[in-house]
């Protein structure tokens, strides 16, 4: 294999498994690393316990659930089931939060997510992708 079809293949596999988490985040070295991974991980712990405020919202149909995307400062995800009555509330304030928290981070790369599948209710709660 040539070398430059193994770097296309490695770059490929490198997106691949960023978005296997459903998001991405970008630490590159430089002036503000260390802020920029602090932010980070204050966002990340900020963003588990609004999703699990929002994981309580409970659905009824299909139609009570929406996909939650991020893409600011901080991360930059495939997005999340969640319910509909909260998406607005929810991105306003993670993206607040990001503003403030990722400031210094260089601009994240949209992942290659693959199409979603629906987002469904599921025993009363919001599921699928």
């Amino acid at each position: 294999m040539s070398s430059r079809i193994f770097a296309l293949a490695v770059g490929f596999a490198g997106l691949v498994m960023a978005c296997s988490g459903n998001q991405t985040s970008s630490t590159a070295g430089g002036a503000g690393a260390g802020e920029c991974g602090a932010g980070k991980t204050g966002y990340q712990e900020h963003r588990e316990e609004l999703l699990a405020k929002v994981s309580q919202t409970t659905c009824t149909a299909d139609a009570d659930c929406a996909v939650l995307w991020e893409t600011n400062a901080c991360v930059s995800t495939c997005g999340t089931p969640a319910p509909a009555s909260v998406i607005e509330s929810a991105t306003a304030d993670l993206s607040a939060f990001a503003k403030k928290s990722c400031s210094s981070c260089p601009p994240i790369p949209i992942p290659p997510c693959a199409p979603p599948a629906p987002v469904t209710c599921q025993q009363g709660r919001c599921g699928g992708l």
